[in-house]
């Protein structure tokens, strides 16, 4: 009855597949899986009331898929006894164009808006999983046992297939037996970071390659499997991985690549703000209502405008108040007319007037597109903006920022939060014959 679904099982992990009565089965780009809530909050608990949102795509024809269009229903059979509900067969039936007959169609039986007010069924409202169903009037004209025939409309019915983890719930409803009285305790299921490496390995004459190969990813596999909650991922410990791998030489460092893979989302990542050098006024977008500070330090990991993939959870909060989070397509000038908003500016930074425009950093001595670009990037990209009262300022708050991690190309140690944890990403290995 809509193009959103709260699926019935939490938390989802992802969605398989996507049926429909008349379009088939959907492709993955016609729906998205939403996660509607922050991991430290309901997000990834038994309640976090993940939903799918199916927006559609256009086919070859050029038709829309789903249409939307009403589906009828003319020759519908049901038994109808005593004052027992009987159910229709489809979902999402509109129940002002449901019409009963008796078996042979000669007889329109009376519904329940008839004006005579003596109707000879009723009809009992379903939901997004339970249909509409129809019952007998012991003072009406069906009798116990008549067969009936049913028209109607309806909407497209879909059927969904996707992945949970009966782990989280059952947890929950083992704790919902033990715990006190008073306690309000939500088992939820940790947030995974994949770790993508890239590196160029020197391996040591006579050793086979494949071989090489293989044991090296079964001992960075077997070292992730090892990590526990909240621990750290350091370069160090991925060289030494690597160089106690047997028949590699040396491995080139810096690591081509060691970072966050894309996709993945950070959880309530610290942003400093304790120190007046942290923060940036921006007159500019302030107005009487708000100021707008920059925070100054970046975030550890790239992503873009907004925080990210719209479908994940993104927020900045302030001392564990959730502020505003304005959408990508927002104008920062928005930003002072109330205090509480916020924004995530993405990789590319973000032109702001008197701050980071074409002209203020030509008066700076950056003449070039790319050297603008460049000083835009190293002054705003991957950073958070807060729009405070008038007499505030942001060495009086901590900030934590959830983002969606996007075209992250840094080499870096990763920091987990304490419901985090490492696993393997993507391993891309070159290798290179020692010639010693």
């Amino acid at each position: 009855m809509g193009n959103q679904f709260t699926l019935v099982r939490q938390p989802v992990n992802e969605i398989v597949s996507v049926i429909g009565t008349v379009s088939g089965t959907l492709p993955s780009t016609a729906y998205n899986l939403v996660r509607k809530y922050d991991p430290l909050n309901l997000g990834r608990s038994s309640l976090a009331e993940d939903y799918i949102q199916i927006n559609g795509y256009v086919d070859n024809n050029g038709n829309r898929v789903p249409s939307g269009t009403p589906i009828s229903v003319t020759d519908e059979q049901h038994v109808l006894i005593g004052t027992y509900i009987e159910y229709l067969d489809n979902l999402g039936v509109n129940f002002l164009t449901v019409k009963v007959y008796n078996y042979n169609k000669t007889i329109l039986y009376k519904g329940p808006n008839d004006p005579s007010g003596n109707p000879d069924y009723q009809i009992n409202l379903g939901g997004p999983t339970l249909p509409v169903s129809i019952a007998r009037v012991e003072s009406g004209q069906i009798q116990s046992g008549d067969t009936v025939i049913v028209e109607y409309q309806h909407d497209e019915n879909f059927v969904v297939s996707y992945t949970t983890d009966l782990v989280v719930s059952q947890v929950q409803q083992e704790i919902d037996k033990k715990k006190h009285a008073t306690a309000d305790v939500i088992v939820k299921k940790a947030v995974q970071v994949p770790v993508d490496i890239q590196a160029t390995i020197v391996y040591k004459k006579g050793y086979d390659v494949s071989t090489i190969d293989q044991t090296l990813r079964t001992n960075l596999q077997n070292y992730f499997n090892n990590l526990r909650l909240g621990v750290a991922v350091r370069q160090s410990d991925i060289i030494r991985v690597i160089e106690n791998t047997t028949g590699i030489s040396y491995v080139e460092v810096p690591l081509t690549r060691m970072g966050r893979q894309d996709g993945s989302l950070v959880t309530r990542e610290p942003v400093s703000s304790d120190i007046a050098s942290e923060s940036t006024l921006l007159t500019s977008i302030s107005s009487n209502v708000g100021l707008v500070y920059l925070l100054n330090n970046p975030l550890s990991s790239s992503t873009t405008d907004g925080g990210g993939d719209v479908n994940e959870f993104r927020g900045v909060f302030q001392s564990d108040k959730e502020l505003n989070l304005l959408p990508s397509g927002a104008s920062l000038d928005t930003l002072g007319l109330q205090v509480g908003n916020t924004y995530i500016i993405g990789y590319n930074g973000a032109s702001i007037q008197d701050f980071t425009d074409d002209q203020t950093l030509i008066d700076q001595g950056y003449v070039t597109s790319s050297e603008i670009l460049q000083r835009r990037k190293e002054l705003t990209a991957n950073r958070v903006l807060v729009s405070l009262g008038i007499n505030d300022n942001p060495t009086n708050y901590n900030y934590t920022v959830v983002y969606v991690v996007e075209n992250n190309t840094v080499v870096s140690n990763i920091t987990t939060s304490d419901i985090e944890y490492c696993v393997s990403g993507d391993i891309v290995i070159t290798y290179d014959e020692d010639n010693k």
